[in-house]
């Protein structure tokens, strides 16, 4: 290092730390130099330059993060800072430095002082000279911390206390140590139960699905805020609501909450769909997921809800079946929704002795339209046809296409009318 150092370096007075200018490699780390005199025969014939790497103060910088200490030359332009990427010091600006920042100085009487940090944090802090060179020590810590480590420091003291009085009688000790291990299982089991609980309370809090506590009869205790959205009301006004008053009884499980108290006992757990209604009266279906909390005598005291949105779900099964037994182009009933309505209208006619009309018609000269104009032009056609025939039929008639240009009237039950002693057959 040392041949890489500038041929003229200034002598200091004394201790100080500032980076030098390598010829070829740049700039180096901050170093300590001083000087020391060297004397032959009482004579003084030159000046040793000592330089030191900053290394041996990694572990003084190295502090927790709720402490910050730094090193600032007299005039407070320049501090000495310890990069915990790189693990290397550098010389910054000492606008960082609490004392610097609130206008602290080193005559103030007393090296203690109390501040607050730019967050609101209240810090103790102190400074100091470092005597006989011009730097100046300032630390700063926070006044929890400072205060926590005192009490801390009280309870190790009274638990060798403690142990001292344990060492002068067995017995007192044989007396204690039962006591000090249930609190100290207690202590741990509070610990986690209050870790568990808080985990808890972020899930109720954080989750995008519906959940609400009710009582046995279904009153709303409380609800988390995804349900709060939902009802549009106050966590305060929904305290006093009914969970019948959120739900489509019409729609769903209508069977909510009269005989869920069967299954509850039965199996622990219900499970089934019902629909939310929104404040504009709109509604949407739900997966309902509800559990039983039991008391020390094995009576439900409270209802876990938890509601899932199956709005993708439901719609997903609706364009499914309607794909299975509907035609995409026309919208009219396909060959295997016929085959269903057909066996249906057999079987109903052979019930009540009826009758009823099965028609196949098909389009004439069909074949040209899409030659001619396209098969755009004549998928429309068939879409006019096919409403032109359910328009023409009862609602109790069933109009389908087989495929192509070919359609299927199913009729209703027909009935036989007398006319001149000859028999006509007419719609019912």
């Amino acid at each position: 290092m040392a041949n890489a150092l500038p041929n003229t370096i200034p002598v200091p007075r004394q201790l100080d730390i500032k980076t030098y200018d390598f010829d070829e490699t740049g700039f180096t780390n901050p170093l300590m130099h001083t000087i020391g005199t060297i004397q032959v025969d009482g004579e003084k014939v030159g000046t040793d330059l000592l330089l030191f790497f900053l290394d041996s103060m990694t572990s003084v910088f190295e502090a927790q993060s709720h402490t910050q200490m730094c090193l600032v030359n007299a005039d407070r332009t320049r501090r000495v800072a310890f990069e915990p990427l790189t693990k290397t010091f550098e010389i910054r600006p000492a606008d960082n430095c609490l004392a610097n920042a609130a206008g602290v100085s080193t005559n103030r009487p007393g090296a203690f002082f109390r501040s607050a940090l730019d967050d609101g944090t209240r810090v103790l802090a102190f400074m100091r000279e470092i005597r006989g060179h011009e730097w100046e020590v300032h630390m700063h810590s926070e006044i929890t911390r400072v205060f926590g480590n005192v009490i801390r420091d009280i309870a190790v003291s009274i638990l060798a206390i403690l142990l001292l009085s344990a060492l002068a009688g067995m017995l007192v000790w044989r007396a204690l140590r039962p006591v000090v291990q249930a609190a100290v299982e207690q202590a741990s089991q509070i610990a986690r139960s209050t870790e568990e609980l808080r985990l808890a309370y972020q899930v109720f809090e954080h989750t995008h699905e519906s959940i609400v506590i009710c009582d046995p009869s279904f009153n709303i205790i409380r609800a988390n805020p995804a349900f709060i959205d939902i009802a549009g009301i106050s966590s305060k006004a929904l305290k006093r609501k009914n969970l019948r008053d959120f739900l489509d009884t019409a729609r769903g499980n209508h069977q909510i909450p009269e005989h869920v108290h069967k299954q509850l006992i039965a199996e622990n757990a219900w499970q089934g769909e019902v629909w939310l209604k929104m404040p504009d009266q709109s509604t949407f279906p739900n997966l309902l997921t509800l559990s039983p909390v039991r008391n020390s005598d094995g009576k439900i005291s409270q209802l876990v809800l938890t509601f899932s949105d199956i709005t993708e779900r439901v719609n997903a099964e609706k364009q499914m079946i309607r794909l299975a037994h509907y035609d995409k182009l026309t919208g009219l009933p396909n060959r295997a929704s016929l085959e269903t309505h057909l066996e249906q209208a057999i079987e109903q006619a052979r019930q009540d002795n009826g009758r009823f009309a099965l028609m196949f018609l098909d389009l004439d000269k069909f074949k040209p339209v899409n030659d001619t104009y396209g098969h755009q032009a004549g998928d429309e056609v068939l879409r006019i046809v096919a409403k032109r025939l359910k328009h023409c039929m009862r609602s109790s008639d069933v109009v389908g296409r087989r495929g192509g240009d070919e359609f299927v009237v199913i009729t209703g039950a027909m009935y036989r009318l007398k006319t001149g002693g000859r028999n006509a057959v007419a719609y019912a």
